[in-house]
């Protein structure tokens, strides 16, 4: 009998050390799997940027006439701007104030802030508070000016 439960406990530990190996494994592999699916988060992450990015320049592209004009001229909702434009090779934003009617180009505006732009609550303040003295900028001649 002795030699019985002798057997039995060494089989207990062999089944106990098999388990024991089990769950490091599990463990590792585990360990693997969070950081495989860590890394597709950031993939995720990283490929919705970059479809958001691609459909903000289309969207800017339907927005511009290239066969009449490099510009299309969009009205918008605003009591300090008529309209805005914007040249997504020269990545220039084109700004017509309302209480002067002047047109401003503003330089190397990237794509993105003029997506803002057209989606921002207030335009004034959105042109005042990311687009005034933070792009370099010229005042057009409006006789030469087409939109």
């Amino acid at each position: 009998m002795e030699e019985k439960n002798n057997a039995l406990e060494k089989q207990i530990k062999s089944l106990k050390k098999i388990v024991a190996q089990f769950y490091e494994e599990l463990d590792d592999l585990s360990e693997d799997f969070e950081e495989k699916l860590s890394n597709l988060y950031i993939i995720n992450g990283s490929l919705e940027e970059t479809v958001n990015e691609l459909e903000t320049k289309l969207k800017v592209l339907n927005q511009t006439n290239t066969t009449e004009a490099k510009l299309k001229r969009i009205p918008v909702d605003s009591s300090m701007v008529n309209a805005v434009g914007y040249d997504l090779s020269e990545e220039t934003l084109y700004v017509e104030f309302s209480n002067t009617g002047y047109i401003y180009a503003y330089y190397e505006v990237e794509v993105e802030i003029f997506k803002e732009l057209l989606e921002a609550s207030s335009i004034g303040s959105y042109i005042r508070n990311n687009v005034i003295d933070c792009y370099g900028y010229d005042k057009m001649n409006r006789k030469n000016f087409k939109w």
